[in-house]
């Protein structure tokens, strides 16, 4: 067939059809744009969350200390002071094959005073290593090295949430002096802004400052205990060889046996990370399956759906008696009565015969060895259903007056 004889044929019958096909249209539009809908918001939500997990560092791992039981009574994590200094130094320098960066963090309270403004925020205690575990740039200044940490240095790292409670003028934070519970401190940088992480914390209400500063100058101590470790793997290949390898090393530094138990939790961020990206996927999925859904019910009704839902009517009224269907039409079936209704082709439970003089019914049913015959003559003229010169009941039911003939 030719093409152009083919379009002008779609043509023609498009003209002839012109609101179903713009509604076939419409249910098209519709459907297509449920599907590039929920594809767009399930790749936003999944790159949201890989972003807010990659701002807690790439190929991380999180060194916890353990519980401990007294009396039957065991505590939380983190109740017992099991790592230190030490252990940050070992696995920096033992494990460089898997490690690439280590650092130890000690976190307080305290109360941030910078002329008459002032912010209560966190303060984290942690060596040079920390951005570059964290991955986190500065937007201004520079971080301090091991040369602060070793002198407890009165120098600190600003966050963006903290420099905008304190100072009116972002742009003019670096070199200023602010008092960190009763210390004096200078500010050296300004943290770039991470926004919240994926359990609604704020990343930049945060102070950071050398271990040694925050330790012995702020909480007052000469212990070398530590709240935790962050480690960062080389590579995300390398992550499980680096836990493994960490919690090898532990045990022996922490002098445990085979069978005891660790004293330490290691918690791996990459499998939190596929987690959370799985999750996403998942969801991702059943939101699109659902569009699809409502798309395609949309296209149906839009494109075609009245006209089925009135060839459905029309079946219904075809195959329905009009003595079961509903007195003000619709096509809607009544249930019918339990007793099964006689043929009505006229077979042998059960005949009509009419007359040519006058309306004669004749019906001859077989029970058992017996045959009832009912016979009765009508008026003319008064055959119609629920008269007063009807004789008998409906439903098969027998006549008044039937002679019984015995076989």
């Amino acid at each position: 067939m030719n093409v152009f004889a083919s379009l002008r044929t779609a043509l023609r019958e498009l003209r002839k059809n012109k609101l179903r096909s713009l509604l076939a249209m419409l249910g098209i539009v519709i459907a297509v744009g449920a599907v590039v809908a929920t594809v767009s918001i399930g790749q936003g939500a999944q790159a949201k969350v890989a972003a807010q997990m990659a701002s807690l560092g790439s190929n991380l791992l999180m060194i916890l200390p353990g519980s401990m039981a007294m009396h039957g009574v065991s505590t939380g994590t983190g109740a017992t002071q099991t790592l230190n200094r030490d252990d940050a130094n070992a696995i920096e320098k033992e494990l460089t094959s898997s490690v690439a960066a280590v650092a130890p963090i000690s976190r307080t309270g305290a109360q941030i005073v910078y002329e008459n403004q002032n912010w209560f925020t966190q303060v984290q205690g942690t060596t040079a290593a920390y951005l570059d575990v964290r991955g986190w740039p500065l937007a201004q200044g520079e971080p301090f090295g091991r040369e602060e940490d070793a002198a407890a240095a009165k120098v600190c790292i600003l966050g963006k949430t903290v420099v905008d409670k304190l100072f009116s003028d972002p742009s003019r934070v670096v070199g200023e002096q602010i008092r960190v519970k009763h210390v004096p401190c200078k500010i050296i940088g300004v943290l770039a802004a991470k926004g919240q992480s994926s359990w609604g914390q704020d990343q930049d209400d945060v102070v950071v400052m050398p271990w040694s500063t925050v330790v012995r100058r702020l909480i007052g101590t000469q212990s070398d205990a530590v709240g935790q470790l962050m480690v960062s793997a080389r590579s995300p290949e390398q992550v499980a060889d680096a836990q493994r390898e960490i919690t090898l090393l532990l045990r022996q530094r922490h002098h445990l046996s085979d069978t005891a138990e660790p004293d330490f939790q290691i918690r791996n961020l990459a499998e939190m990370q596929n987690a959370a990206k799985e999750n996403t996927k998942r969801r991702q999925g059943e939101h699109q399956h659902h569009r699809h859904a409502a798309g395609e019910r949309g296209a149906h009704l839009a494109g075609g759906g009245g006209h089925r839902h009135r060839q459905r009517h029309a079946r219904l009224g075809y195959r329905a008696h009009a003595r079961d269907r509903h007195p003000h039409g619709g096509g809607r079936a009544r249930a019918r009565h339990p007793l099964p209704v006689p043929h009505r082709g006229g077979g042998a439970g059960q005949r009509r015969r009419r007359d040519g003089a006058g309306d004669r019914r004749r019906r001859v049913e077989m029970d058992g060895d017996e045959v009832r015959l009912a016979d009765a003559a009508l008026p003319a003229g008064n055959g119609r259903r629920g008269a007063p010169g009807r004789i008998g009941r409906r439903r098969g039911g027998l006549l008044s007056g039937a002679t019984r003939l015995t076989a």
